[in-house]
């Protein structure tokens, strides 16, 4: 009993001298360590860390997977006039195709056009409509719609994305002058069918921003295709085929 009672004295005298020992600028000290809080200020420091952090996984991450969903969206697209146009010329009853060496025009090939004394006031959208119910089908998920500026649309008048690469014309014209634009248009479509064939490229969309030299080609195959292409420093050398 006297070891048990030592032993309980002992053990109070230590208790009480631990706990007189603690001032209260060490039990503050003690308290405010381990029992600290988040200030305003942290919160919003913490908050602008994630925001940053989601901002570059946006960039690194979904930018790509929304530019790959808009890509596709225009390869549709065009494989959709690339259709209309192939009815166009069933309706007509077109029979040529292109190939390399043949300097075909337009009217030949069966495609849309219109005659040479006529300036290309007729839009292939136009001459496709009762093919295409859709008009939406002509824009470019990425146009940005500045071509004509906004100011110079017309309501309801549809602006096309893709640039036609064959002539609007239905016939060479020798006697066209040879400064004349419209000779231009037809001499370089003769030209792109000689040395293409069944690879001519019929329409190119280059609003997908993998720099100037990228563009989506839909082919007269029907072969729809992003890529880089050459882009030649001298005219003469031009890359009719855009291989």
């Amino acid at each position: 009993m006297r070891r048990k009672h030592r032993f309980i004295k002992w053990f109070h005298a230590c208790t009480h001298t631990r706990l007189h020992s603690c001032t209260p600028t060490r039990l503050h000290a003690y308290t405010h360590t381990h029992l600290h809080a988040l200030t305003l200020i942290e919160l919003v420091i913490v908050c602008a860390i994630i925001v940053v952090l989601v901002g570059i996984i946006w960039v690194v991450v979904f930018s790509p997977l929304r530019e790959g969903a808009r890509q596709v969206q225009c390869m549709n697209n065009l494989r959709q006039i690339h259709l209309a146009l192939m009815m166009y010329r069933a309706d007509y009853g077109a029979q040529a195709s292109p190939v390399k060496g043949a300097a075909l025009d337009p009217a030949d090939l069966g495609l849309p056009c219109i005659p040479a004394r006529y300036p290309p006031a007729v839009d292939l959208s136009d001459q496709l409509a009762p093919y295409l119910k859709d008009p939406s089908v002509w824009i470019c998920p990425n146009d940005p719609g500045t071509n004509p500026p906004p100011s110079q649309r017309l309501p309801g008048e549809i602006y096309p994305s893709y640039g036609r690469l064959f002539s609007p014309f239905c016939h060479y014209d020798e006697n066209c002058p040879r400064d004349n634009f419209n000779w231009w248009l037809m001499d370089r479509s003769r030209r792109r069918v000689a040395a293409c064939g069944e690879r001519m490229p019929l329409l190119v969309c280059p609003f997908h921003g993998h720099g100037d030299s990228y563009v989506i080609v839909l082919r007269w195959n029907g072969i729809v295709e992003g890529k880089y292409v050459w882009i030649p420093s001298v005219p003469s050398d031009e890359n009719y085929c855009l291989d």
